[in-house]
């Protein structure tokens, strides 16, 4: 797959997400910088930003990730890691697609179960659509600790 092909299909990703989102009258920023700084000095810019989501007062950013090719999706996930367990100032969940997302989504999901901090959870699409209907009615935090932290109830 070429990288404009790649770009594209992130993009209707994101346009996906997006419209779950809206479904369940969740408010987002798309592309928020966040002023803060990453792993390597970079401005970190979130996919998006929902300002007033039910058990997350202080907001909760979404992340997507689109891999249709083998490429360099292990640095890159490990970089998105390592941001969120490092810099983020917000909870932070992780969607994930594509024919080649397993090992991404295995690195992300393996963090969160044992790190915790802002990374609260790693869904893919199908996995994500029976959940975003619980951050309309204020049982996302909790779902996500039982599904992701069973074990590290003061992470909530």
């Amino acid at each position: 797959m070429s990288s404009g092909n790649a770009n594209d299909s992130g993009k209707t990703f994101e346009y996906v997400v997006g419209s779950l989102l809206i479904s369940q009258n969740v408010k987002w920023i798309r592309g928020y910088n966040t002023r803060r700084k990453g792993e390597y000095g970079e401005d970190i810019t979130v996919d998006f930003y929902c300002e007033k989501v039910a058990g997350f007062p202080e907001g909760l950013y979404v992340e997507c990730r689109w891999q249709e090719s083998q490429g360099s999706v292990d640095k890159k996930n490990s970089a998105l890691k390592d941001n969120i367990l490092k810099h983020y100032d917000k909870p932070t969940i992780v969607v994930c697609g594509g024919s080649k997302v397993d090992a991404g989504y295995n690195v992300l999901l393996g963090a969160c179960r044992c790190h915790g901090g802002n990374l609260k959870g790693v869904f893919r699409l199908e996995d994500f659509v029976a959940f975003v209907p619980s951050l309309r009615n204020g049982q996302a935090s909790m779902q996500l600790q039982k599904q992701f932290n069973p074990d590290q109830k003061d992470l909530f």
